[in-house]
């Protein structure tokens, strides 16, 4: 059973209205005069976040009535090794980075024809790296925010796997059998992407990235499968051919860096207050009233797989696919803090969305016939409120 969801929201400015607000004066701004921040130097460090690939397979068979676009998120994390050159505001550097990662999905595969028994392929990508050249530009007080964009290498470990449904794996059923085949492997490919970056001292940073990569050639063969042939229950064997699957993945990183050879000194002193407490704020009075909307997106995916008892589960008899699943949302909400400690908050919601579900049957008996693969499409509409 895999579930992928993916939510998206623009929240609108908020209205404040607000009465016999107090706010304190006596705030003091102190002018530092230190050096701007320098990004140049090696870095090492530590990133974790998570990665939404979709692999397409190439059907040997024809075009494919449904299937062979196997969708596969999931986290990743690692490390990062870099080095920077600062000429002014801009920064140019090289960085190395290699993530462990548990990228995994299947769906429908080589569903070319009803009576064709098709396959269920999967892919797994288990690690990724990446060799990149980053340009960027220091920006803000000192420079410490770093805006970079990148471009270089790729490189991944992937496998797939690829059984035919309806018990075809079965062992004997088919001459000579070689009803599931996989491959594995590494490939190159290529990347690019970008971020920012923020100097905490002149040792640390943090970052968020966004990276996006693309690979081709992962190579392996159909199963042998079975085809209808003129009359019901007459089937013939349909040897594998060759296949491949090309993948896109998406990665959104967050990482902190150390920096060698950091000079923390100038931003200690530019953070201004050593401590909260140096500031002589009083305490807010009056009634404070917030208002505001908000619009979300979402998109969603479920699958639910049936398999055949005795045999490994990539061996499916029968899927629930319900596909893009889209749904759009209204809100509006309000809030209300008094003077007397106590706060009154609420918000009403709607929305609408829709999708298809596909409900998949491989190599099964309607009546006195087998039938070798079924697809039932059904519209699927939700109404939420809250």
């Amino acid at each position: 059973m895999r579930r992928t969801f993916l939510l998206a929201g623009i929240s609108a400015p908020a209205l404040l209205l607000a009465s016999n607000l107090a706010w304190a004066d006596g705030y003091e701004t102190r002018s530092v005069d230190s050096a701007p921040f320098s990004w140049s130097g090696t870095y090492i460090g530590l990133h974790m976040g998570g990665a939404w690939g979709e692999a397409h397979v190439s059907d040997p068979f024809g075009r494919s009535i449904f299937g062979d676009d196997i969708r596969t998120p999931g986290p990743l994390g690692g490390g990062q090794l870099g080095a920077n050159f600062q000429f002014g505001s801009a920064v140019a550097g090289i960085e190395v980075d290699l993530s462990a990662a548990d990228l995994d999905g299947t769906n429908t595969c080589f569903a070319f024809s009803g009576l064709y028994v098709s396959a269920n392929c999967r892919s797994h990508t288990t690690a990724l790296s990446t060799l990149t050249g980053r340009l960027g530009v220091a920006v803000g007080p000192q420079g410490r925010t770093l805006l970079y964009g990148k471009a270089g290498l790729a490189w991944k470990h992937n496998s797939v796997d690829a059984t035919a449904g309806g018990g075809l794996a079965a062992p004997g059923f088919l001459p000579g059998g070689g009803a599931a085949t996989s491959a594995s492997g590494s490939r190159f490919g290529w990347t690019v992407g970008g971020g920012v970056e923020y100097a905490l001292s002149g040792y640390w940073s943090v970052k968020a990235e966004y990276d996006f990569l693309s690979f081709d050639g992962d190579h392996f063969t159909s199963p042998n499968s079975a085809v209808q042939f003129a009359l019901p229950n007459v089937f013939l064997v349909v040897p594998g051919l060759g296949a491949s699957t090309s993948q896109d993945i998406h990665e959104f990183k967050v990482g902190l860096n150390y920096r060698f050879g950091g000079a923390p000194a100038p931003l200690d002193d530019a953070w201004g207050y050593g401590s909260i407490k140096e500031r002589p704020a009083r305490a807010l009075a009056g009634t404070e009233i917030e208002v505001g909307a908000r619009y979300v997106a979402g998109w969603g995916r479920f699958q639910k797989d049936l398999g055949i008892q005795g045999l490994p589960v990539s061996n499916v008899a029968s899927r629930l696919t319900y596909d893009n699943m889209r749904t759009d949302g209204g809100e509006v909400f309000a809030r209300i803090d008094t003077s007397f400690n106590l706060m009154v908050k609420g918000f009403i919601g709607a929305g609408t969305g829709g999708g298809k579900m596909n409900d998949e049957d491989w190599f099964f008996v309607f009546g006195p016939n087998f039938v070798p693969y079924s697809n039932t499409v059904s519209n699927v509409d939700n109404r939420i409120q809250y």
